[in-house]
């Protein structure tokens, strides 16, 4: 295996066998105290282990004699499990080298923020950016720096959502996996998602908060750890209410969590909360079911004079900004993406399958689109910044808007279940700028047409 995570779990295995042992590896440095082990140069394409091969001496890597090949792998049955059948042994203890003391000096915690790579699209393992960034939160209110990591380059891997807070930023590959090692080491603890961070602390007992997304087919706790050769203790892991259990790397995946975000007092745990400074809000319940009935209903009001206003509005607003193809994201009953001539997307799978026989679907989890409309549909997502990362240019949103939080039970628009964000147009502005975007226009033609509190908005990429 070649990832910099799948390394540091074989490591355990590959230090059982009876060497010598031909080991083909992007990251020979992580074994090098194993005298047995023998490095084969690797073959890949993947930006960062070519990168750190790239650092190796010629006379590092050695020719394998022509014997048995084995192909390491764990597929769906958990990472130790699958690793033991193809090495055919128990693993020995999970630790590292020592790779001596840390490139950041003092007491500090390492968040890693979620990230996305161009060579390998996995959106939906990534937790809710926001939990990332209130835990760095936290630990800097508890008075420790932190020291935010990643390896970002321009088209081939960047960040999801706002980056969580942190006093030092090292988001271009500053350090080498010596010095990333090292700097885990000696962190008193350690915060991000799925990844090489939770084995890299499992080896070097370090604490780490591990934040949990989606795609748990693959990333569930209880796959990707075992107690039974690990020392947990000093691992915590933050997991959604309803995580999904799919293997897909892009799905819109339910990743909330109420134990995440905050506690609420008995009785109150399906509440809203509300942030005043904030100017927005979040409901904990779980999404609803956007079966078909959801698609034929959205079918017949697009097909009334009213749903002919909407889009004829919606379309002018578009057109005074871009001339170019948006995809629209939860396109309702299909008008505006025929009217259009759009792209869309949706989690209905009628309105997929409806899209495809058109040729218009289109995935803005899967590669990065130029602009998209969010008609009524930006406060029904999970996680709305990891759409909005991955627009170039334009964002186009017709949204409810509130004065206040008192105001939001006692509106028409509050559907818990269905509406999970909630906004000011000061909260909605600033949480917009947040994620990259300047307004550019804001207006309130829907509601003129009689929908009472839709305000309607474009914003430009600025940043």
């Amino acid at each position: 295996m070649k990832g910099l995570g799948d390394n540091i779990y074989q490591r355990a295995f590959v230090k059982r066998l009876q060497g010598p042992v031909y080991l083909e590896t992007p990251w020979p440095e992580l074994y090098e105290d194993l005298p047995v082990v023998k490095f084969v140069k690797a073959e890949t394409p993947l930006r960062t282990q070519a990168k750190n091969m790239a650092l190796q001496q010629d006379s590092r890597w050695e020719k394998p004699p022509r014997e048995s090949v084995v192909t390491v792998q764990y597929g769906t049955a958990g990472i130790v499990t699958g690793m033991r059948r193809c090495f055919g042994v128990a693993p020995g203890s999970f630790d590292l080298p020592d790779f001596g003391p840390s490139p950041v000096s003092g007491r500090y915690i390492v968040v890693r923020p979620a990230t996305v790579r161009a060579e390998w699209v996995a959106e939906a393992r990534n937790p809710l950016t926001m939990y990332i960034a209130e835990a760095a939160e936290t630990a800097r209110a508890a008075g420790y720096r932190v020291i935010s990591v990643a390896d970002l380059e321009a088209g081939k891997e960047w960040a999801v959502g706002k980056l969580p807070p942190a006093d030092e930023v090292y988001h271009a590959g500053e350090f080498n996996v010596r010095q990333l090692m090292a700097l885990v080491r000696n962190a008193q603890a350690v915060i991000g998602g799925i990844g090489w961070m939770l084995p890299a602390s499992i080896a070097m007992k370090v604490p780490a908060w591990v934040i949990c997304g989606g795609q748990g087919g693959f990333n569930a706790p209880e796959l990707i750890t075992d107690e039974k050769y690990m020392d947990l203790s000093r691992i915590r892991f933050a997991v959604p209410d309803n995580l999904c259990r799919c293997r897909h790397k892009q799905h819109n995946c339910d990743k909330r969590s109420r134990t995440m975000r905050v506690t609420l007092p008995t009785g109150y745990e399906d509440s809203l909360i509300w942030w005043p400074e904030r100017g927005m809000g979040f409901h904990p319940r779980p999404a609803m079911d956007y079966t078909t009935s959801y698609w034929e209903e959205f079918r017949q009001r697009d097909a009334s004079p009213m749903g002919e206003l909407l889009t004829e509005s919606r379309l002018a607003l578009v057109r005074r900004h871009y001339a170019g193809q948006v995809v629209d994201i939860g396109i309702g009953g299909g008008r505006f993406v025929e009217y259009a001539a759009a792209q869309g997307y949706d989690v209905n799978v009628e309105a997929n399958e409806w899209l495809r026989q058109r040729g218009a679907f289109c995935d803005p989890y899967a590669r990065p689109v130029d602009a998209i409309t969010c008609w009524d549909s930006l406060e029904h997502i999970p996680d709305p910044g990891a759409l909005l990362a991955q627009v170039r240019e334009w964002a186009f949103i017709s949204i409810p808007i509130f004065e206040e939080g008192d105001g939001v039970p006692g509106s028409r628009h509050y559907k818990p279940g269905e509406h999970i964000w909630y906004f000011s147009h000061r909260g909605l502005v600033d949480w917009m700028k947040a994620q990259g975007f300047a307004c550019m226009e804001h207006n309130a033609a829907e509601t003129e047409l009689g929908r009472e509190g839709i305000r309607s908005y474009a914003f430009m990429r600025v940043a």
